[in-house]
This record gives structure tokens, sequence and C-alpha cells, in this order.
């Protein structure tokens, strides 16, 4: 993998050689690749091999005009390197680069990538311009030194004229948006293939300094200094929260050039947020802090009722574009049927990207109809499916870590999130381990739940949400928790436990009222949407 420039008359002095003789029956083909590229930069051309006797040792030349192109490199492939081969290259005369791929071992060179040649182009060439790269002198042998009959194609060189991309517009960076980072957004830039981002303290972009490459139009800056609060001084008390501002260049570049830098934007880190105290009420499982709907994923929506729930009067029914479903399955929180979940379990797999609307309700007792409950998920546009491979109301659930750049920053966190697969409502509830990191005192940690709200993702104590940890317990390095149902969830420093509502219960039947309202307006406006669109597309 290697240049000799004083060992080249030797190397091919073997080839001829070794490689020299009689033609046999097999068939050695090469193949000079067409690359691009552009006046006073570089172009590659890859040499590929397909034989139909796999050989242990190669030699090929390449000629092309010296006037306008020059070797600069020439990197062994990928099946050279595997089968442990030597490559060696020189340019014996203006216009002729020689290559020999050679070793002392019997192992045969696989079919594939055999050598990436990187040529310069001089800046003189004209746009647009096709250089020739005309493949000669080939020859190979078989791992006993016979030769096999080798033929080579020709390439080219596309040579155009570079042109300089757009400068980035629209900068925007957040201010306190995120505690954990600085979200930095810009529109794409005609002629652009990435940008380069640049940032400083003081809006004088003679300061600023490179941070990274980007491919896309988002970058996350996690380097920013994160914001801290302390005490504010004087007589009356108080605190401050000091944020480090950050301004932010972009500027755009493809091959051969580069942009102007764009107008900045200031952006800064916020604080993260203590988990909430308020009583946290899951009504739908997947919930939307989980984002979208697996694949294979059940769907739950959860029913209240201050006297027992008839059982054989639970309904439910799913409706996407393509199927109309009513059966379900009735999991009562706490074996008292005032409070369960009516659960859809899908046969075939949901369709990505698709929205699929459940409905649910039920009497009492009594014969008191409780409010349908109508709510609108949509199935992951990824295709996601669970780590389990399981779907339905499951008695099995496992523990995966999860990005936790992706989730709200808790204050009181320690270690990592997790999510507890799958996010569903469990036939019986689980326990699960999670980890204590080392250092941490385990008398000093309890479970936190991220729960959905009209705000989006909320971290809550996991004592403070309703009908989902039975019990939490300090088992060696791990907290085990028992469950009804997965999420996600982390390990942070107990807060104070004087005002926490008792696991599974709620003590405010105002905020229940408020949660299931908000559900059944977002879920019958939908639904009602859905419905006559579905009726425009009929007539």
């Amino acid at each position: 993998m290697r240049r000799h420039p004083y060992s080249s008359v030797a190397v091919f002095a073997w080839s001829v050689l070794v490689l020299g003789g009689f033609a046999q029956a097999e068939q050695v083909n090469l193949t000079v690749g067409n690359g691009s590229g552009y006046p006073g930069g570089n172009a590659t051309s890859q040499v590929t091999m397909n034989a139909t006797t796999a050989p242990a040792a190669v030699s090929f030349r390449i000629g092309f005009d010296s006037t306008k192109l020059t070797v600069t490199n020439v990197q062994a492939g990928s099946v050279v390197t595997t089968a442990q081969k030597d490559l060696e290259w020189d340019v014996p005369t203006p216009g002729t680069l020689a290559v020999a791929i050679f070793g002392v071992n019997e192992t045969t060179i696989a079919n594939g990538a055999l050598a990436t040649v990187t040529f310069s182009v001089q800046a003189s060439v004209s746009t647009p311009s096709n250089l020739a790269l005309d493949g000669n002198t080939q020859s190979a042998s078989g791992a006993d030194g016979q030769p096999l009959t080798t033929a080579i194609a020709d390439g080219a060189l596309s040579i155009t004229a570079c042109t300089t991309p757009a400068v980035p517009t629209g900068v925007s960076a957040t201010d306190g948006s995120f505690a954990n980072r600085v979200r930095v957004t810009w529109s794409a830039s005609s002629g652009a293939t990435s940008y380069l981002l640049y940032r400083s303290t003081t809006n004088n972009s003679a300061s600023a300094a490179l941070i990274t490459s980007v491919v896309g139009t988002t970058y996350d800056d996690f380097s920013a200094a994160a914001a801290t609060s302390g005490s504010s001084g004087g007589c009356g008390g108080g605190s401050s929260t000091q944020y480090t501002t950050y301004y932010y260049w972009i500027r755009a570049q493809n091959q051969c050039s580069q942009s102007a830098l764009s107008t900045p934007d200031s952006g800064y880190r916020g604080l993260a947020k203590s988990a909430s105290d308020a009583t946290a009420i899951e009504m739908a499982l997947p919930s939307k802090a989980t984002g979208p709907v697996l694949l294979d994923s059940s769907l739950a929506l959860r029913l209240f009722s201050e006297e027992p729930i008839d059982v054989s009067s639970v309904w439910g029914r799913v409706e996407t574009d393509s199927l109309q479903d009513s059966t379900v399955s009735w999991v009562p929180v706490d074996g008292s049927d005032t409070d369960g979940w009516v659960v859809y379990t899908p046969q075939i797999a949901w369709v990505p990207g698709e929205l699929i609307f459940m409905s649910a309700g039920a009497s009492t007792q009594s014969g008191v109809a409780l409010p349908a409950l109508q709510y609108v998920f949509k199935a992951d546009p990824d295709g996601a499916i669970s780590e389990m491979g399981a779907k339905g109301v499951l008695s099995g659930a496992s523990l995966m870590t999860v990005n936790t750049q992706d989730l709200p920053e808790l204050s009181e966190a320690v270690g990592p999130a997790y999510a507890i697969d799958p996010c569903s409502v469990f036939s019986a509830p689980q326990t699960i381990s999670i980890p204590i990191p080392s250092g941490i005192d385990p008398a000093d940690v309890e479970v936190y739940y991220l729960a959905s709200s009209s705000e989006g993702p909320v971290w809550h104590r996991g004592e403070s949400v309703a009908g989902w940890l039975l019990e939490s317990a300090v088992k060696g390095d791990s907290l085990a928790v028992t469950i009804r149902h997965g999420g996600i969830v982390c390990l942070g420093y107990r807060a104070n436990l004087a005002n926490v509502t008792t696991a599974g219960l709620v003590d405010s039947k105002g905020a229940l009222d408020n949660v299931i309202l908000t559900v059944l307006v977002v879920g019958a406006l939908a639904i009602a949407h859905w419905r006559r669109s579905r009726q425009t597309q009929k007539v």
C-alpha cells in the first residue's frame, strides 16, 4: 500500500516474469472507473475487478494526459487489504501510471475495488472537459503462478466548472429552549454539499471559531455552556440565572468552493427543569411522550368511574383508512374496575405514518353510560417495531437506554434515561431493575417517569403517576420498580416526600376531569375532520 519510486523497474520486471506467458481460459476483467472533478481540485477513479477465477496477483497501467493531470495517490481497495496483498505504484514515464498488486501468500483476491487513484487537475484545464483514462498492459496470475487471461476497460474524468454555493440564510439559534444544547438551524443553500458552523461569544465574525462541518441544515450544540442559577445577593436575597450567549455563523461549501459567512444569530442554553409535583395521568398508551406508535404496538385508552364499570359493556373501536375493528380487551388497573384500560391488539402491522383513530367507552354497573373517549395515534413513519418483537397486552418487559439528547432535561436526574419496552399495558404488573450509577447512595434516588402533557413531555416523580408504580425497592446496585405499563424513565435524586400523592391514587378530581376533557375534545375534532374527509372522498 505504498509507493517505491526506485523499485518500479524491479516490480514490473517481476510482473512480466510472473504474469507473462500463454493465456489460459480463465478471465480477469478490470475496469477503470469514471470520475469527476474541477480545475484546481482533485478527481478520483476506482479500478475494479470482476474475474471468473480469482487471481493472486494483478498488474495494470493507466495512460492519462500529463499536461492536465497528476497522480497524487493510489490507495489499495478493500479486497486487496482483505487478501493481505501489497500494492505498489509509480509513474515510470509522464502520462503512465503503473500499479502492481502481489504478495508472498497464496490467498486470492476477491471481486471488487482493487484501487482508488487520485488525480490532481491542473487549474488551466478548460471546462467542460472529458479526460481519457486508458487502461493497458494488464496481467494477472492465479495462486499457482499460472497466468490468467486479463482485459481492462477504459475510463474518463469529467471536468466541470466550480460554482460557489449561495450564502446561507435563515440562521436561527434557540434562546433557552433546551437545557442541554443550543439548536441552530438554517435554510439550504443552492450548490452546497455541506456547511461549516462558526461560533463566538461576541458578535464579531473575526473572533468566531469553526465548530463543525454539517451535511444537513440543523446542528445541536451540546458544547455550549450550561445556564447557572445562584443567589442574586443584596438584602432582599433571591436568585438569578446566568446564560452564556453565543453567536453563530454558517458558511456553505461544496467540493471546490465556499460561500461567505451568513448573517449571525444568537442563542443560549436554558436551565434544566425540576420534576413536576402535579399528578400525572396517562390517558393513552403509547403516550405522546414516547413518540409515534411502533408498527407492532397495541393501543390503549383509559376509563375512570366513581362506581365500578360493567365489564360486559366495555367497547372500543379502531379505524384507519384500511381498517375498522372493534376487538378490544379490558385490563383493570387495581382490580376494582373503577380504573382500567381498553386495549386493542393489531393483527397486522400498522402502516408507517398512518393516523389511527381509537374510541372507547363503557357503562357503570348501575347502567350510567360513561362519556366516550377518543384519541388519535400516528404510526411510526420510520417503520420501527418493538425491541421485544411482541405486541398486545404483554406479560414481559425489557429495559433499553435511550438518547437523552431528545428528551427534556431533568435537574434531579442521575444516570441515563431508559425506555421500558413495550410502551403498552401489561397483563400483570412487571418488575424492572434500573441500574444505580456508581458512587450514588441508593437511599438518595427514586424513579422518574416522562408523561405526556398539553405542553409536551414532562418528567414526574414515579409515585405521582396515577396507576403506574406499585412498588420500588433497592436491590443490590439497582432500583427494582414494579409497574403496570411501559414508558420512559430515569433515576434521580429524591424530592421532598411530604406533599406527594400516594402511588396509583388520584386526589384531584378537577385535574382528572380537565385531562379527560382535553383528550375528548381534541380526539373528537380530529375524528370528525377525518370522517368528513372520508365522506368527501366517497362522493
